[in-house]
C-alpha cells in the first residue's frame, strides 16, 4: 500500500464545459472510491453552474470558473497554477477511473523512477457500437499497454499517450512550461507535452496498471468530427516537432491515405466517361479494406462477424477524416504566415 507524502502529494485536474452527472460521477469516484485519495481534484469549469457542480463542491472538490472557452489545455494549465501537489494528474470529464489508479500512478513513479506515468485507457459504455469500434480499431486514441514500456527520448512506434490517465511530476511540468495552449482541439497535444518532457530528459512510464475508463462518442458525425481534429492537432505537432518519430510516421500515413482515396475517388467519378476507370477505382479501395480485413480476421480483435466486416471500412473512413483535417490545418498556418508577412 503506497502512502503519501509531502513528495507524493497528488492534484488531479480536470477540464471541464459539460458538467452534469459524468462529472459528478469522476469526482465522486475519485474522493470516495480511491485506495489512494488524491490530496485535491480541481475542475476548471467553463459550463453553468448546475445542481452537480453544487454537489462537487460539497464533496471537497475545487471548482474554478474559468469562463475563458479557450480550451482544455488552457483550462489545464490554469488547474496546475492554482494546484498544491507536487504530483499532476490529468484526466477528462467523460472518464472514470478504476479504485486503485491514483495508488497505481504513484506506485509506478516510485518504483520506476521517472517523472511521468501514461496509463491505459479503456470503454466505459461498451453496449455501444460505435465505442467498441473505437476500443477495438487499428486507429484507436485509447492506449493499452500489455506491459510497462520506458519511453527516452523519442516515443517507438505505435506508442501513444493520453491526458486522459497521465501524471506528471510537477517540478518536470514546469521546466517544459505545460500544455502548449496553440492546440484548440483534442489531437496530438498530449503526444507534444510528452515529447517535450523526453527532449528535457525527463523519462515516461507507459504502464497497464493505471486505468481509466472513457465513454466514447457513440455516433458517427462527432466521431469523424473528432478524428478531423486529431488531424489538425497533428499538424500542429508536426511542425513543432518535426524530428519525431510520430510525426514522421504519421504524415506519411495521413498524406499516403489523402492520396490513396483521393485518387481513387476520381477514377470512380471518371469512370462516368471512361468505364474501366471506375474499375480501377473500386480495386483501389478495396485493396485497403482488404488488408485491414485480414489484419481484423488474424488478430481476432472482434467478437462479431458484422464487426470484423465493416471496422475496416471505418478506419478508412476515419483515416480519411484525419487526413483532412491535417491538410486544413497546415494550409491555415500557412494563410496565417503569410498574411505576417
Amino acid at each position: 500500500m503506497v502512502e503519501m507524502s509531502e513528495r507524493h502529494t497528488v492534484s488531479v485536474i480536470i477540464p471541464a464545459k459539460n458538467g452534469g452527472q459524468l462529472l459528478y460521477n469522476l469526482v465522486y469516484t475519485l474522493l470516495k472510491k480511491q485506495t489512494l485519495t488524491p490530496s485535491e481534484v480541481i475542475i476548471v469549469y467553463d459550463g453553468v453552474l448546475d445542481e452537480y457542480i453544487e454537489k462537487i463542491l460539497e464533496m471537497g472538490g475545487k471548482v474554478i470558473f474559468s469562463g475563458e472557452r479557450k480550451g482544455a489545455n488552457r483550462a489545464r494549465n490554469i488547474g496546475v497554477e492554482e494546484a498544491k501537489g507536487q504530483i499532476l494528474v490529468f484526466t477528462d470529464e467523460d472518464c472514470i477511473p478504476s479504485s486503485t489508479w491514483i495508488e497505481k500512478i504513484v506506485e509506478e513513479m516510485n518504483q520506476l523512477n521517472v517523472e511521468a506515468v501514461a496509463g491505459s485507457t479503456f470503454m466505459a459504455n461498451p453496449q455501444f457500437f460505435f465505442s467498441r469500434y473505437l476500443d477495438e480499431s487499428v486507429l484507436t486514441s485509447s492506449p493499452k499497454y500489455s506491459k510497462r514500456i520506458i519511453l527516452k527520448n523519442d516515443y517507438p512506434p505505435g506508442v501513444v499517450i493520453a491526458t486522459c490517465n497521465f501524471a506528471v511530476r510537477r517540478d518536470a511540468w514546469k521546466r517544459v512550461k505545460g500544455f502548449d495552449e496553440e492546440y484548440k482541439w483534442y489531437g496530438s497535444d498530449d503526444m507534444d507535452l510528452g515529447f517535450k518532457l523526453l527532449k528535457a530528459g525527463y523519462r515516461i512510464a507507459c504502464s497497464p496498471k493505471p486505468i481509466v475508463y472513457h465513454f466514447h462518442r457513440t455516433a458517427l458525425t462527432k466521431i469523424l468530427k473528432r478524428y478531423f481534429q486529431y488531424g489538425q492537432g497533428f499538424a500542429i505537432y508536426s511542425k513543432k516537432h518535426p524530428e519525431s518519430s510520430f510525426t514522421r510516421i504519421s504524415r506519411a500515413g495521413l498524406l499516403a491515405t489523402f492520396t490513396w482515396i483521393t485518387s481513387a475517388i476520381i477514377m470512380v467519378l471518371g469512370g462516368l466517361i471512361y468505364p474501366p476507370l471506375a474499375v480501377a477505382g473500386a480495386l483501389m479501395f478495396a485493396l485497403p479494406y482488404l488488408g485491414l480485413l485480414a489484419f481484423y480476421f488474424k488478430k481476432k480483435k472482434t467478437k462479431s462477424l458484422k464487426a470484423t466486416i465493416i471496422y475496416p471500412l471505418l478506419d478508412q473512413i476515419l483515416a480519411f477524416s484525419s487526413s483532412l483535417g491535417y491538410l486544413h490545418q497546415n494550409l491555415s498556418m500557412k494563410l496565417k504566415t503569410n498574411n505576417k508577412t
